[in-house]
């Protein structure tokens, strides 16, 4: 799914990043209209070194809420949300959701560290409501046949991600140097 995101620095140490992403397009059934995928995640992080967003560890608190309705390779068409028939588009008011808590690495890909690459890896708890329905070729339209109240106790968040980071105020050139 494609995602973007926006990391600003909060603190000395402290950035607060924030990610969505969306999607018409199942690549599990290259036929199917019926997909529908979009979410945020917001996460605080505290980097354990002073070169904030730019290369090293940090630790965060994430939290993610997803809605969702896409056709599997099984036929069977899943949708996030209350108990009831199939809205249409993704899902209800009752929405995918996890918090937890991160670990993630930095790594500056350029002697500037414009480019950089982040390895992420989130552990908690999630929740999500889904109704599953399957197609009626007589009426031509989806029914919900089985509605599940699921629950998640591990990884919530993974990630490795391409950043680009750029500064809003003037660097002195000697700040590279000793980089």
């Amino acid at each position: 799914i494609p995602m973007a995101g926006l990391e600003f620095q909060i603190g000395k140490r402290a950035s607060l990043d924030l990610q969505g992403w969306y999607t018409n397009y199942n690549i599990f059934c290259k036929d199917d209209e019926n997909t529908n995928v979009y979410g945020f995640s917001p996460e605080l992080r505290i980097w354990t070194k002073g070169n904030t967003m730019q290369r090293g560890s940090f630790f965060g608190i994430h939290a993610m809420a997803c809605w969702y309705t896409f056709k599997w390779t099984d036929g069977y068409l899943y949708q996030n949300g209350a108990e009831g028939q199939y809205s249409g588009d993704a899902g209800s008011n009752s929405p995918a959701w996890s918090v937890g808590l991160t670990y993630g690495y930095s790594i500056a890909l350029d002697r500037k560290a414009h480019w950089g690459l982040e390895l992420v890896l989130g552990v908690g708890y999630g929740q999500y409501a889904q109704n599953l329905g399957a197609w009626s070729d007589t009426d031509n339209k989806w029914y919900i046949h089985e509605h599940q109240n699921n629950t998640h106790t591990g990884i919530t968040k993974a990630g490795l991600n391409l950043t680009y980071r750029f500064s809003a105020r003037r660097v002195k050139p000697e700040y590279y140097e000793n980089r």
